[in-house]
Order: structure tokens, then sequence, then C-alpha cells
């Protein structure tokens, strides 16, 4: 079974600004920065620096020996 994945971000927007604030209101109720999780997500994901070497994982296994497809 093949499966590409494809997402749309317009179908899930209402759906991420109801997590956005619940993940702030929960972090307010701890005393905690107030980013909300498309605010910490987006900046992981910007670039391949942004990955802090998770870019590198597959290279980094693949000389150790790992048989990766």
């Amino acid at each position: 079974m093949l499966h590409r994945e494809q997402y749309s971000s317009a179908s899930h927007s209402a759906a991420i600004i109801r997590y956005d604030e619940k993940l702030s209101d929960f972090q307010r109720e701890q005393g905690m920065d107030t980013i909300g999780w498309t605010g910490r997500t987006i900046p992981r994901l910007r670039s391949a620096q942004s990955l802090a070497g998770r870019d590198r994982m597959r290279e980094a296994l693949a000389n150790l020996g790992f048989a990766l497809r």
C-alpha cells in the first residue's frame, strides 16, 4: 500500500487556533511564557539550521552501519 501524505493548512486552521488557545491557557496557568504551539513549532521547522543537527541523522546512522531505505 502506498500513501502519499498531503496536508492542507486551510482545513486545519480552526483546529490549530483552538489548540494554540488551549496550550496558551495551560501555559498561563502554569506560570510559563505563553507562546502557544505554533509559536514553539514553527521556529523548530523553519530551516535545516533550526533542526539543530537532526537533519544529519540519516547520515550519522548510515556511518554507524544502519542500513536505511
